[in-house]
């Protein structure tokens, strides 16, 4: 290499060039840095360095809001049965429920001893009259296991006719064909004065007919029960009479049993009245 060698005239550097090596000269004073040149181009990128270690945790982050809730997962097996628990309090009564409909009829049961055979309730008796009239009058036919009749049967008695009205009862018992023909009289009541009053006498009357061993021998038995007169419907009996009496009606034939009153004095103020009646046949 070709050595250089610097002369410095009047600040004009001048270069003469010396073949052959001459000696290496001190090195100079380092000039001043010169500016910085552009920026070259970006390299390639080197290889990866190694991993470095882990850094130390970070602080926890605040809570994230909830999440929707996930969808139902599937039933699992039923668990056995558990004890079974204490009998609860007896719950309220619930509302009546509606009627049922009306069952059928039963069978009809065997006729009893005694039964109701005739009834009335008609006013009936004698008023402003002094003929002889039927309280009641009513027929029936023996059974053959018929044994006796009861007739009961009341009313009402009024005199305010200002003065005494006898009065007179009779009990008949005969044969229907023909009534009145072949009929026995049971009982008669003499004629019986009653005083005057506005108020009305309450009477009641029974009858039994038995018939003794067949249907053609009765033995009757009977009592009258009236009031004083009074407003009240019940009183203390002042007139009461009871008797005995026997008959030979054949009554497996229709028969007719009349109960009657007649009074002496005939007066719009006065009657003898029937209210109802009931028969009663007895059986053997």
């Amino acid at each position: 290499m070709a050595d250089y060698i610097v002369e410095i005239v009047n600040e004009t550097v001048e270069f003469d060039f010396v073949s052959g090596p001459g000696p290496v000269g001190p090195q100079g004073a380092q000039g001043a840095q010169g500016a910085a040149g552009a920026q070259g181009a970006q390299g390639a990128q080197g290889a990866q360095g190694a991993q470095g270690s882990t850094g130390a945790q970070g602080a926890q982050g605040s809570q994230g809001a909830a999440g929707a809730q996930g969808a139902t997962g599937p039933q699992g097996d039923t668990g056995p049965q558990g004890a079974q628990g204490a009998v609860g309090a007896t719950g309220a009564t619930g509302a009546t429920g509606a009627t049922g409909a009306t069952g059928a009829t039963g069978a009809t049961g065997a006729t009893g001893p005694a039964k109701l055979i005739l009834e009335s309730n008609t006013q009936a008796g004698p008023v402003n009259t002094t003929t002889e009239t039927a309280l009641m009058s009513v027929s029936f036919t023996a059974a053959a296991n018929t044994s006796m009749y009861r007739i009961r049967c009341g009313g009402r008695l009024l005199n305010n006719s200002g003065g005494n009205v006898n009065y007179t009862l009779r009990a008949y018992l005969g044969p229907t064909s023909g009534y009145p023909t072949g009929r026995t009289t049971l009982f008669t009541q003499g004629a019986t004065g009653r005083a005057t009053s506005a108020d009305t006498r309450k009477w009641t009357a029974e009858f039994v007919i038995n018939m003794v061993g067949s249907r053609t021998s009765q033995v009757v038995t009977a009592y009258y029960l009236e009031s004083n007169a009074t407003a009240n419907n019940w009183a203390v009996i002042t007139t009461s009479v009871v008797g005995t009496a026997t008959s030979t009606v054949t009554m497996s034939d229709p028969t007719t049993f009349e109960f009657s009153s007649q009074m002496g004095t005939a007066n719009a103020n006065a009657y003898h009245y029937l209210d109802f009646y009931t028969v009663e046949e007895i059986l053997e």
